[in-house]
């Protein structure tokens, strides 16, 4: 009798997007893999702004077995810049040796992709002759219960933090809230929702650096990350309001409407399934810096957003914000409450004198960093 050759492990090019999408829809189904068209599919790696990472094993006949992929984001620690992935997309088919919770096919496929394109910062690409990406030196994820004990177990995960929730209702329009709102201090601050067709304006740029002046560790949403995750993503439409004043970009908010995170009901677990779970106004990104302008901007935008969310027929806005951001103080200030996910926010950090602790007490994310919104 013949025997089976092992599969075999490598980088997932783009003209392997067609049996991956197969592969995926396979193991997930239609409340997974199922909904992604092969345009979403190409948009989440083949044009991610700072290139390609991906790993696959295939059998002899060129079927995927197993993939392990990352969205990668330019990141700042301690005012050094590196980059950071997000761990996304992973599987491996439940027939395959391992599975995901055994030091098997899913370790070995996250064993390679780990050693082409985490480790720690050198500056320039060093994982061989295909790659050209650089390494990065933090990678983190929101994984499903078998990855993670496998990435646990095999690859070194630990657990970082919960993710948490602010929320806040959504009352209906009425005097009473009309006077009581929160309003810009500086009457020169005018907030717009930029149009589908729109660009996002240059100053980004410098808003995204601004942001990152009060952190320790945290991602750049520079103009560039912003078109490629708000703009170009196919069939998905986000709303994106600007705070400007004299023509100077000030903070910016990004929103869409849509089940995710779903708060549970007291006394019902907070996993449901998507046709049970009730649409609210998800704030993908908060760009509030800190300093004298903080109060009024962030007014603004909480006007904007209660605004957009009582035009959608929604009663909820929620939002994750870094539980020492000063916005996670004042949003609940403002009438905010904080909610629990029963999310775990897994993490592998390579920097030297950076554990999971001082990553839990200092790095900023976003939902719009995940792949949840």
């Amino acid at each position: 009798m013949a025997s089976t050759a092992p599969p075999t492990i490598r980088l997932a090019r783009n003209e392997d997007d067609g049996a991956i999408l197969e592969a995926f829809r396979r193991v997930y189904g239609p409340l997974g893999g199922g909904q992604c068209s092969p345009r979403e599919w190409r948009w989440r790696y083949g044009e991610q702004p700072l290139g390609r990472r991906s790993m696959i094993a295939v059998d002899g006949k060129g079927r995927v077995l197993a993939h392990y992929g990352a969205r990668a984001q330019r990141a700042l620690v301690e005012g050094r810049w590196t980059v950071f992935l997000q761990a996304v997309d992973s599987f491996c088919e439940p027939r395959a040796r391992g599975g995901l919770a055994r030091a098997g096919l899913f370790a070995r496929v996250g064993r390679a992709f780990e050693e082409a394109f985490v480790g720690p910062p050198h500056g320039a690409a060093d994982g061989g002759p295909e790659l050209d990406v650089e390494r990065a030196p933090f990678i983190w994820g929101l994984p499903v219960l078998p990855a993670w004990r496998s990435g646990r177990s095999n690859l070194g995960y630990g657990h970082m933090r919960q993710l948490l929730l602010l929320v806040a209702e959504v009352e209906p329009a009425g005097p009473g809230e009309r006077a009581g709102s929160p309003v810009a201090a500086d009457a020169r601050l005018e907030i717009r929702q930029l149009p589908p067709g729109e660009a996002l304006p240059a100053s980004c740029d410098s808003l995204s650096r601004t942001l990152l002046l009060g952190t320790r560790a945290g991602v750049l949403r520079d103009r560039a990350w912003l078109e490629w995750r708000y703009r170009a993503r196919p069939g998905v439409d986000y709303d994106i309001a600007l705070v400007e004043r004299t023509g100077d970009l000030l903070g910016l908010a990004v929103a869409r409407v849509c089940s995710a995170l779903a708060p549970a009901p007291p006394g019902q677990s907070s996993s449901r399934e998507p046709g049970d779970a009730a649409p609210g106004l998800v704030i993908c990104e908060w760009c509030v810096p800190a300093g004298d302008a903080a109060r009024g901007v962030r007014g603004a935008l909480l006007k904007w957003a209660r605004e957009r969310a009582r035009a959608a027929g929604v009663g909820e806005l929620r939002l994750h914000l870094g539980e020492r951001s000063p916005e996670f103080t004042a949003l609940q200030g403002a009438g905010f409450s904080v909610r629990a996910t029963g999310r775990t926010v897994a993490a592998h950090s390579c920097l030297a004198r950076r554990d999971l602790v001082w990553f839990a007490d200092h790095l900023e994310v976003s939902l719009g960093d995940t792949d949840l919104v």
